[in-house]
């Protein structure tokens, strides 16, 4: 018995190196926009995500805007460096696990890795830094899916 608890022990210990990060993008986001130049000879209006037209009037309208995307950015998001994805090719629209590996921890230090969870009908996104240098990030796509987890493997 103890042969076997200390088996589960250092097996646990061992395979923790293997564990992934995941992270989760919102599923959706709040957003809240106002048309400030408008003008007395055109009205303003808002089309949201639902397709429901809105009429600004002046005023601020809110929407929820559903995740559509995600992508992964070589240091800070507003640097625009995208990283193509290395299935790209083969990626369909149907379903698919895109996948990025990265060969180099040490240039992570200066130039981390960024995930960027994109939504539709809006310019609006979120965006994190990983936790650590990683080894590979995969993003599962299914379209009308929750598909908010990307997994990362660190160093």
């Amino acid at each position: 018995m103890t042969a076997k608890w200390l088996f589960l022990v250092v097996a646990s210990i061992l395979s923790q190196g293997a564990i992934a990060d995941d992270y989760t993008c919102p599923a959706s986001l709040e957003i809240k926009e106002k048309l400030v130049s408008e003008s007395t000879e055109w009205l303003g209006m808002y089309e949201k995500a639902s397709g429901e037209i809105a009429y600004t009037n002046g005023t601020e309208i809110s929407d929820a805007v559903k995740l559509i995307d995600v992508s992964l950015y070589s240091g800070e998001p507003k640097d625009q460096a995208a990283l193509v994805p290395d299935n790209a090719d083969t990626l369909s629209e149907e379903e698919g696990d895109a996948l990025w590996s990265f060969s180099n921890a040490d240039a992570q230090k200066t130039q981390p890795i960024y995930i960027v969870c994109h939504y539709e009908a809006s310019n609006m996104g979120v965006f994190k830094k990983t936790a650590a240098p990683v080894k590979s990030c995969t993003w599962h796509f299914k379209p009308e899916a929750e598909n908010n987890v990307v997994s990362c493997v660190p160093y």
